[in-house]
Formats: C-alpha cells, sequence, structure tokens
C-alpha cells in the first residue's frame, strides 16, 4: 500500500480506465479471426490482465470514494448543475411568431417563458457555482491523501 495524494489517485484512475479501454479493443479486434491467420495478441492472456485491471480500478475507485465523503456533497451539486446546464443548452426558447416551413397558413406565435436571455443567465450562474465548487475540491484533492495499491 502507498499513500498518494487524491489528485494522484484521480490521474491513476484515468490511466487505468484509459488501459481498460485498450485491452477491451486489443480484445474485441483479436478474438475472432479467420481461421489459420496469426493473432498479434493472446486474447485469453488480455481478458485475464482486463480482469485484473478492473479489480485494480474497484479497489481504486473504492479508496477514492472513500476519501471523498467531506466533499461528496459539493461533488455531486457540481454534476448535477452539469445535468442541468445540458438542459437548459436544449431547452426551446422559440418567441414571436414564426412562419412554419411546411405551414401555408398563418404564422405561428410563440411564447416562451423561459426566454434565450434568462437561459444565458441561468447558465453564467450554474458555471460559476461548477468554477467555485471544482476550486474547492481541486484544493481538497491536494491536500488530501488516500491508501492505494497501485500494484
Amino acid at each position: 500500500m502507498k499513500k498518494i495524494t487524491l489528485a494522484k489517485a484521480l490521474k491513476e484512475k484515468n490511466k487505468l480506465v484509459k488501459k481498460i479501454l485498450g485491452s477491451q479493443h486489443l480484445l474485441n479486434e483479436t478474438n475472432s479471426v479467420i481461421k489459420g491467420n496469426n493473432r498479434d495478441f493472446q486474447p485469453a492472456a488480455l481478458l485475464n490482465n482486463l480482469k485484473s485491471d478492473t479489480d485494480k480500478l474497484v479497489r481504486l475507485k473504492s479508496a477514492i470514494n472513500k476519501a471523498n465523503l467531506p466533499i461528496n456533497q459539493l461533488i455531486i451539486r457540481t454534476a448535477e448543475n452539469k445535468s442541468i446546464i445540458a438542459f437548459l443548452k436544449k431547452l426551446d426558447t422559440k418567441a414571436g411568431k414564426s412562419a412554419e416551413r411546411y405551414s401555408r397558413e398563418m404564422p405561428i406565435e410563440y411564447d416562451a417563458a423561459i426566454t434565450g436571455r434568462m437561459v444565458l443567465e441561468e447558465i453564467a450562474k450554474l458555471e460559476a457555482e461548477i468554477e467555485r465548487n471544482q476550486e474547492e475540491i481541486d484544493a481538497f484533492n491536494h491536500a488530501t491523501e488516500v491508501e492505494v495499491a497501485l500494484d
């Protein structure tokens, strides 16, 4: 077991996720080949590595989750604010008269209760909160140590 900062543990987690995705890709590409063709990699070994790396990832994520308990609400709030922003960016704020493309009738008048301007203002507020939260999360991640087994 080794003590590292939470920031380092998160970097290690991302590297491990990337390695697992690479193993999955290689396994998918080399598992089934035309009979008689050579394989560059051994699927059974790739599968064993994939399972081993997944076990490491589970342990690492568990340690990260445990260490994040004091700031868990900030992390969740940040994620939920990002979800709200994604929704608001898709919100229909059409207002005023509009001639429908396929209609020969009179223009239709739309009324948006939440205007485009209101959406942009709300997004700006949420992004400011996300930035404040992220600064606090980053400070916590650099100051907090977590015990992990990286081998």
